[in-house]
């Protein structure tokens, strides 16, 4: 009966030590695996806009194709000399960071690698939806597909289903009214309307988002992410008016980053 209590205690440290030993080890995976997803994104974040398949990546500036391992390793063109875009850096510094924190705080209805998917895939449509307002109709059709897998095994058939339309739904309805609000405002200004905020692309993607999140909690992601799209477009514009940069219709801020904050938002919750 006296030993009870210390063996007790040993049996939770010995439990206490295995799990920082997984922990740590799963650190220490996550540093090669974000590497290799930054390389990924990066990549694909290259190729797809120009070629809509895998292929060669090539220069921007002077359209030669990249040796393999220059375009891995390599901070300039080996053609034309011509440094590569902040971009590069940024994306693996972030997924760097993002792997290490799922170690950590994996999303609560999937592990750590049943992740790394998805960080792939909103990685690459975030980058392609920042730099080109574009969201492509190939990763569309593979998001529909990745994301009805994911749906089905969180939520099983019918909540995906129904999210995926909901989300359809409610994208819709805001392409509808930002069409609708840009024209009007075009006449009011005297100007004409070229480009628009919320564009058909970013309603196939509440359409993908809706079935990984299923139905209702597509509506809370989706909100969350036009919330945090009008704070952060409000703050750009008033730096842009004080560096009296602002232009009306020249200034338009990609969604579809902003939809995946509120699809990350609404997993971890």
């Amino acid at each position: 009966m006296d030993h009870a209590p210390a063996l007790s205690f040993s049996q939770m440290l010995t439990h206490w030590q295995i799990l920082q030993s997984k922990n740590m080890l799963s650190l220490i995976l996550s540093l090669p695996a974000g590497i290799l997803i930054g390389l990924l994104i990066n990549y694909l974040s290259d190729v797809l806009p120009t070629t809509r398949r895998f292929s060669r990546p090539t220069c921007p500036n002077c359209c030669q194709a990249w040796q393999l391992w220059d375009y891995v390793i390599g901070t300039r063109c080996p053609h034309c000399g011509q440094r590569k875009t902040l971009r590069w850096a940024i994306v693996f510094v972030g997924t760097v960071i993002i792997c290490g924190l799922l170690t950590v705080f994996p999303p609560p209805e999937m592990g750590f690698w049943a992740a790394l998917p998805l960080l792939v895939f909103f990685g690459v449509i975030g980058v392609i939806d920042s730099e080109h307002r574009l969201v492509l109709i190939e990763t569309s059709l593979f998001g529909l597909v990745l994301c009805l897998v994911y749906g089905v095994l969180l939520h099983n058939l019918a909540p995906t289903l129904f999210g995926g339309a909901g989300g359809l739904l409610m994208t819709l309805l805001f392409f509808l009214l930002g069409k609708a609000s840009v024209k009007i405002l075009g006449v009011w200004r005297g100007e004409k309307a070229n480009r628009e905020a919320f564009g058909f692309g970013d309603v196939f993607a509440g359409s993908f988002m809706g079935l990984l999140t299923g139905w209702p909690r597509i509506v809370g992601a989706i909100l969350i992410g036009l919330l945090v799209f009008v704070v952060f477009s409000l703050v750009y514009i008033g730096v842009l008016l004080a560096l009296r940069r602002y232009r009306t219709f020249a200034t338009v801020l990609p969604v579809t980053p902003f939809l995946v904050i509120g699809v990350v938002v609404v997993l971890y919750l």
